[in-house]
């Protein structure tokens, strides 16, 4: 007899909607290699997308061009397309009694977002949203260091992410305006505006700029100034697909300046203000040889709990919309990035 429970193999039928990249390399490897849940069906618009994920992982699974087509019971969805579309599919999933996984942004909309949340509620389903940088061991370790007051209030933040160019999507929908949302604010600033949302709360003002001229952004800067219960503090974020950057946080605390480079494996560097000859690492996993775990296998466990009734989502959804609200509002606020060489008639 099979056991039944949390440990039991193949015991949920997962569709997976959306064969892109993210899902061929993280999605598909994270749930073949858990063996909690069974993959009933590939679908993509493009049926040749999962046609090839099916060859290439030898998947025994349908493929179908639309969640319609599926005969079998489906527990799960996880949504991995276009920004534009989660919240028709979304939608349509949760209608239907599935539950899902989105990858991040929820929706491009605060109004899709507040409205799938409404939905969800309704249903008695849950939406979980694929921040996958929330399973980082350095990023929930700084949160408690916040709110414990460890290094004394915290006085300023700054973050920088830059790459030439990056991540190019099968679908190549993060230079289309229209199905992405926007530029690199909504492509990879989202993952850093929901960090700063679980660290710091919601800011109480803010200036924002990028180089948008009517298409998507490839730099954009924003000032944010706090007044909460972890004091009166401001942030600055400069984020690029045109220029290389340190790619980590600077966290300026009363007692000590923190380091988060950006990566899997990172510690916290911590350099105290009253001996510059010091510095130290904080780490979970401090002196051991413990293998950091994979943030999509830890997220794609946290479903699984969900599923099954026993954990509520990491990034749920009325959490995640909370990042779709401060994203619109800063496109809708937006100042032109400085740009000297442009000569303007």
């Amino acid at each position: 007899m099979e056991e039944v429970g949390i440990f039991s193999e193949r015991n949920h039928n997962i569709i997976i909607i959306g064969c892109g990249k993210i899902v061929e390399n993280s999605h598909l490897p994270t749930i073949l290699k858990s063996g909690r849940a069974k993959i009933i069906a590939l679908i993509d618009k493009n049926t040749e997308n999962a046609f090839r994920l099916k060859k290439k992982y030898s998947i025994d699974c349908q493929i179908a061009e639309d969640i319609s087509l599926i005969e079998e019971k489906i527990d799960v969805a996880i949504i991995a397309t276009p920004n534009n579309t989660h919240y028709p599919i979304a939608t349509d999933c949760l209608e239907r009694n599935i539950s899902v996984l989105i990858e991040k942004p929820m929706c491009i909309k605060s109004r899709e977002a507040i409205e799938l949340c409404s939905l969800a509620k309704e249903k008695k389903l849950f939406i979980s949203v694929s921040y996958w940088t929330r399973y980082l061991e350095n990023i929930s370790l700084m949160k408690e260091l916040l709110e414990t007051n460890y290094f004394g209030k915290i006085l300023s933040y700054e973050f920088e992410f830059g790459t030439v160019g990056g991540w190019a999507p099968l679908s190549g929908y993060s230079i289309n305006s229209e199905q992405s949302g926007g530029g690199v604010l909504m492509i990879n600033g989202t993952h850093i505006i929901d960090r700063l949302l679980y660290w710091f709360g919601e800011p109480d003002s803010f200036e924002y700029e990028d180089d948008s001229h009517g298409g998507v952004e490839a730099n954009c800067k924003a000032k944010f100034l706090y007044r909460n219960g972890l004091g009166e503090f401001s942030g600055s974020i400069f984020l690029s697909k045109t220029v290389s950057l340190k790619n980590r946080t600077i966290l300026n605390f009363e007692t000590s300046v923190c380091e988060i480079k950006e990566g899997q494996d990172e510690p916290i560097r911590v350099y105290p203000k009253q001996d510059k000859n010091i510095q130290y690492e904080i780490s979970r996993r401090y002196r051991t040889k413990e293998k950091v775990k994979n943030p999509f296998d830890v997220q794609f466990d946290n479903f699984i709990e969900c599923i099954e009734g026993c954990a509520q989502p990491t990034v749920d959804g009325n959490f995640a919309k909370k990042s779709v609200l401060l994203i619109e509002k800063m496109y809708n606020k937006k100042k032109q990035i400085n740009e000297p060489w442009i000569i303007r008639i």
